[in-house]
C-alpha cells in the first residue's frame, strides 16, 4: 500500500532524450539473457497484452510497504515522485526537475533514503530533468525506455520490465502517443503516467515523435485494462489536482470518455489549438543528454 503521501511545492526543471543510448553496465541490473540493440515492438493491443498482476495492496503481497512524497515544480507544473521501500528504504525519483535537485537531495538525505534510480517517464520539451546531476551527487541509476533516444543514460527499459525496490518492484508499462518512447511506471494500486494519462485530460500528440492514435491505444488497452480503484499519479497539473483513479478517468475525462472511438479520439487531438512553450530547443537538447551538460563518458548499453 502506498503511504505516507504528503504533496511539496518548491521550484521547477525539465527532461528530454535522443538516439543512441550510451549505459554504465551495472551486473546488478543487467539482463544477461537478454539481447542488447533491439528496438521495443509497436504497443501491443489488449489481446495481445498479457495480464498485469492484481492491483491490491502490498500486504495482501505478503511485501513490505512502500511510501511516496509527491512533489511539484510550479514553474513547469510538474509532479516528481519520490517512492520508497520501508524495508530497505531504498528509493527511486520519476521525472526529477534540475531546478529541484537541492530540495530533492535534502528530502531525500532528511528521509534516510538511498537514491537507486531515477525514472523518466518520457523526453520531456517542459523542463530539463535532474536524472543525470543526482547521478553524478549521489550515483543513482538514470532510466529511461529504450525508445526515447536518450543519450548518457545507465539503463534501457522494456515493456514489462520489472524495477526491484527493496523486496517490492516497480512495473514498465510502455504507453507511447504522446512521444514514442513514453513509459508509465506500475505498482500495486497505483501507476504513475507522466503525460501519457492526465487528470481530465491526456498528454499532446503533435510534437515530431507523437501519434494520436498510439496514444488512444495505449491509454485504452493499457492503462484503463488496470483496476479501477488503480490510483493514477499524472507528470503534470495545472489547476492543483493531486491524482485521479483509472476508473474516473474512463467515466469523466472529457477527451476520453465512454464510447469515443479511435477515430474521433484522433480528429479531436488534430484540431487542438497550439501549446506555447518558451523552452521546448533547450529543454529537449538537454534531455536529449539526461540534463547533463559538457563532456560525460560514453559506456555501453544495458537492458534491464
Amino acid at each position: 500500500m502506498v503511504q505516507g503521501l504528503q504533496p511539496l511545492f518548491p521550484s521547477e526543471e525539465r527532461s528530454h532524450v535522443s538516439n543512441s543510448c550510451f549505459m554504465y553496465r551495472r551486473p546488478d541490473l543487467a539482463n544477461p539473457g537478454r539481447p542488447v540493440g533491439q528496438r521495443a515492438p509497436a504497443a501491443r493491443t489488449a489481446a495481445q497484452r498479457p495480464a498485469r498482476f492484481p492491483v491490491t495492496t502490498m500486504q495482501q503481497h505478503n511485501l513490505p510497504s512502500l511510501e511516496l512524497r509527491q512533489l511539484f515544480d510550479p514553474r513547469s507544473c510538474t509532479y516528481s515522485y519520490l517512492l520508497w521501500a520501508t524495508d530497505s528504504l531504498e528509493a527511486a525519483l520519476i521525472d526529477p526537475v534540475h531546478e529541484q535537485i537541492n530540495r530533492d537531495i535534502r528530502l531525500i538525505r532528511e528521509l534516510g533514503l538511498k537514491l537507486r534510480y531515477t525514472l523518466e517517464t518520457h523526453v520531456h520539451d517542459d523542463h530539463v530533468t535532474g536524472s543525470g546531476e543526482l547521478r553524478r551527487k549521489m550515483q543513482s541509476v538514470v532510466m529511461v525506455h529504450e525508445n526515447s533516444r536518450a543519450r548518457f543514460a545507465d539503463v534501457l527499459l522494456r515493456d514489462g520490465d520489472r524495477i526491484p525496490l527493496g523486496q517490492n518492484w516497480i512495473e514498465v508499462l510502455y504507453t507511447p502517443g504522446h512521444t514514442d518512447g513514453d513509459a508509465s511506471y506500475l505498482i500495486p494500486g497505483a501507476v504513475f503516467t507522466g503525460d501519457s494519462l492526465l487528470i481530465n485530460g491526456c498528454g499532446r500528440t503533435d510534437s515530431r515523435f507523437g501519434d494520436a492514435g498510439t496514444l488512444y491505444d495505449s491509454i485504452t488497452c493499457c492503462l484503463f485494462g488496470l483496476a479501477d480503484e488503480t490510483t493514477v499519479y499524472p507528470g503534470h497539473d495545472y489547476q492543483g489536482r493531486l491524482c485521479s483513479t483509472i476508473g474516473a478517468e474512463k467515466t469523466g475525462n472529457p477527451r476520453l470518455h465512454n464510447g469515443i472511438t479511435r477515430d474521433e479520439f484522433i480528429a479531436l487531438m488534430e484540431n487542438l489549438e497550439p501549446a506555447p512553450n518558451a523552452h521546448p530547443g533547450e529543454a529537449l537538447t538537454a534531455n536529449l543528454r539526461c540534463g547533463t551538460h559538457g563532456t560525460v563518458t560514453r559506456h555501453s548499453a544495458v537492458y534491464f
